[in-house]
């Protein structure tokens, strides 16, 4: 459906300032809990884990184009460091320093 197209391209489109599901609900005038079960139906992940993905995704981006990591950090919409390395390790297994270092040292 093209509601869930719309929904989908803003939060790709606006990843890094998204703080809560209530946030993207407010945007489109829905509930929380309809914008949720909808996400949930068509791409089978909640919404906040989408948006960590793509914070993640986009922070390895910009790890390897050699942003410094406090930059990706924010940049990518975490609000503190130590969220970040803690979020970056759980999804890489390695804290974006040490992958860093890995993208470095292929080049």
């Amino acid at each position: 459906p093209e509601n869930i197209l719309i929904l989908q391209q803003y939060i790709d489109h606006n990843f890094s300032v998204i703080s809560s599901v209530a946030q993207v609900a407010e945007h489109f005038f829905y509930s929380r809990e309809y914008v949720s079960r909808l996400f949930k139906k068509y791409y089978d992940t909640t919404i906040l884990d989408y948006i960590h993905k793509l914070r993640i995704s986009k922070s390895r981006t910009l790890i390897a184009e050699g942003m410094p990591i406090i930059d990706v950090c924010f940049a990518v919409g975490f609000s503190s460091l130590s969220t970040f390395i803690r979020a970056f390790r759980t999804a890489t297994d390695m804290t974006p320093s040490e992958y860093r270092k890995i993208v470095r040292s292929g080049e």
